[in-house]
C-alpha cells in the first residue's frame, strides 16, 4: 500500500507541475465549473497570466484526481486477482476503500487547487500573521461533538449503517481529520456525531479572489448507510434563512448541485464512484469550484458569454450581490451568531484576519452601495473580537 500511495502521489505532483507551467499569450481555458461539472474549454483571449491561475489549480486537481483514479482500479484490479485466500483477507482488511490511496493523492493535489500567495512577494508580517493564522486554527479543523443545533439531515433515518460502513468512515474521519485544508486564505472545518456518526457538519470559508472572501458558511452531511456505494449529502444551511440564491450550484433552499454528489448530471467520470471518491473530493470541489471567482459562470450554457461585455457585465452584477449577501449572512450574521460547535473558528477566523477582511469588503463598497451601507455593522461586530481562543486543554 505504501509504494501504491508513492505512485498517487508522484501522479498528482506530475499533474500539478504541468498546469502550473507559465502560459503563452493564446486562447485559454478559464471557465469555471458549470452547475456540478469539470471545467471547460472556451477560446476567450486573455494575456499570459504571471501567476498560477485559479483554474490552473482546478485542472490540476482534476488531473491529478484522474490519474489517480486509473491507479486506484489498477489496484483493486490486482486485489481482485489475489487467489491465496490469507493474503485475500490481508487485502480486504486494507481495502475498506481503495480511496486511501486516492486520499494520498488529493492531498498533493489539494495544494494545486488552493490559492496561495507566494511568500516572495509577501511582506514578512504577512508571512508571519498567515502563520500565526494556520497555527490558531489548525487544532479546530475536526472533531466530535455532542449535538448540532440544528441539522437538515437529522431525521432524515440514514445516521447508521453496518460494520463495513463504520468501518469505512472511521478511515475517512482519520484523514480528514488531518487532510481538510487550512490556510490563511481559505480553509475547510468539519464536525461530526460521536454517537450518529453518519451526521456531520462542515463550514467553508472560501478564497479571497471569490465574491464570497472570509465569509463563513456552513454546510449540513450525511453519510446514507449505502455509503460509499451511494454519494454523501450535503445542505447549506447558510442562506439567510433561504432568502438567498448564493450560486448557481447553492440554491436557497439548501441543495447543493454537484455531479459527485448525484444532483447533477454531470459527464463520464464526473459522478460519484464508489471505490474511489471520498468526501475530501466533494469538499475540496465546493471550495474551489462552487466557491470560484466567476460564480455567474457556473449556470450552465452561460460560459459561451464569458470574455463578452454582456458577459462581463452580467457576471459583475452577479457577483456584487453574493458580495452582499456574503457580508450580511455569512460575516455579519456569523459573527453576531456563530454555529454551535464552530464559535471558536468563526471568532479566531474573523480577529485574525479582520485588517484583510476589512480591506476586501472595503475594495468591494466602492463599487457597491450594498456592501457600504453594511461597513458600519461589520466594523462594530470586529471591534468585539478581543483575542484568540485556545483550544480545549
Amino acid at each position: 500500500m505504501a509504494q501504491t500511495a508513492e505512485k498517487f502521489n508522484a501522479a498528482a505532483s506530475k499533474a500539478a507541475a504541468k498546469t502550473a507551467a507559465p502560459a503563452t499569450p493564446a486562447p485559454t481555458t478559464t471557465t469555471p465549473a458549470k452547475s456540478g461539472g469539470a471545467p471547460t474549454a472556451p477560446t476567450a483571449p486573455t494575456p499570459a497570466p504571471a501567476e498560477v491561475t485559479m483554474t490552473q489549480r482546478i485542472l490540476a486537481m482534476a488531473a491529478a484526481v484522474e490519474e489517480a483514479t486509473k491507479l486506484a482500479e489498477a489496484e483493486e484490479k490486482k486485489r481482485a486477482d489475489v487467489k491465496s485466500t490469507p493474503e485475500k483477507e490481508k487485502a480486504d482488511t486494507k481495502s475498506v476503500s481503495v480511496g486511501d490511496s486516492v486520499l494520498n493523492a488529493l492531498k498533493s493535489a489539494v495544494a494545486a487547487v488552493l490559492p496561495s500567495k507566494d511568500t516572495k512577494t509577501q511582506s514578512p508580517a504577512d508571512i508571519k500573521a498567515g502563520n500565526e493564522y494556520v497555527a490558531a486554527l489548525e487544532p479546530f479543523r475536526f472533531d466530535e461533538v455532542e449535538k448540532f443545533a440544528a441539522h437538515h439531515f437529522q431525521s432524515s433515518g440514514d445516521s447508521s449503517g453496518g460494520s463495513a460502513w463504520v468501518r469505512h468512515l472511521a478511515t475517512e474521519y482519520a484523514d480528514l481529520s488531518k487532510s481538510l485544508p487550512i490556510t490563511s486564505d481559505s480553509s475547510v472545518f468539519m464536525r461530526v456525531h460521536e454517537s450518529k456518526m453518519g451526521l456531520a457538519q462542515m463550514m467553508i470559508i472560501p478564497a479571497s479572489d471569490t465574491p464570497y472572501a472570509g465569509g463563513c458558511f456552513l454546510f449540513d452531511v450525511t453519510f446514507p448507510s449505502s455509503y460509499p456505494d451511494t454519494a454523501p449529502k450535503v445542505n447549506l444551511q447558510t442562506t439567510g434563512g433561504g432568502s438567498h440564491r448564493f450560486n448557481p450550484n447553492l440554491y436557497n433552499c439548501g441543495k447543493v448541485c454537484l455531479s459527485i454528489l448525484g444532483t447533477w448530471g454531470g459527464q463520464s467520470g464526473e459522478s460519484w464512484i464508489a471505490k474511489t471518491s471520498t468526501f475530501l473530493q466533494v469538499a475540496v470541489s465546493i471550495q474551489s469550484l462552487v466557491f470560484c471567482p466567476l460564480p455567474y459562470f457556473n449556470e450552465p450554457g452561460y460560459e459561451s458569454n464569458m470574455g463578452t461585455p454582456s458577459g462581463t457585465a452580467s457576471s459583475d452584477a452577479y457577483s456584487a450581490d453574493q458580495q452582499q449577501a456574503t457580508v450580511k449572512f455569512a460575516m455579519i450574521e456569523m459573527l453576531k451568531n456563530p454555529p454551535l460547535n464552530f464559535e471558536a473558528v468563526v471568532k479566531n477566523h474573523f480577529f485574525l484576519r479582520q485588517k484583510s477582511i476589512l480591506a476586501i469588503v472595503e475594495k468591494w463598497a466602492e463599487k457597491n452601495e450594498r456592501v457600504k451601507s453594511q461597513l458600519p455593522a461589520l466594523r462594530d461586530e470586529l471591534a468585539k473580537l478581543k483575542a484568540v481562543i485556545p483550544p480545549k486543554a
